[in-house]
């Protein structure tokens, strides 16, 4: 039963060396790892021209509701969600329009003029 111990243990010396060389020997470098030296790899913090492009974006859009409310009176109390629902269903009532129109085209008679 000594042995026996005594081999498992010189087992799992040798195993351990064995792996340690192992890793020594197979030190490879992976493809990009040096890619980015000196630098900071992730940046949570907005920068100033995305921040800027933001806001730009926010007071285009203001700007265009306030125009669709002109030219809608109806939707001057109206919620962004009915703005964009009266636009897609005013969009699919135009496709369909012309969608019709070219079907009713003849191609046997000539465009009168308006």
């Amino acid at each position: 039963m000594l042995k026996l111990k005594k081999q498992l243990y010189l087992f799992k010396i040798v195993l351990f060396v064995f792996l340690g060389l192992f890793l020594i020997a197979n030190n490879h470098q992976v493809m990009a790892m040096e890619n980015n030296k000196g630098k900071q790899i992730l940046n949570d913090e907005p920068s100033d021209q995305e921040i800027n492009n933001f806001f730009k974006l926010v007071k285009k859009s203001q700007e265009n509701i306030k125009q669709l409310k002109q030219k809608y009176p109806h939707l001057k109390n109206a919620s962004i969600k009915e703005i964009e629902n009266f636009l897609s269903f005013n969009i699919n009532q135009q496709q369909t329009n012309n969608n019709n129109k070219k079907r009713k085209l003849d191609l046997n008679t000539i465009p009168e003029e308006n």
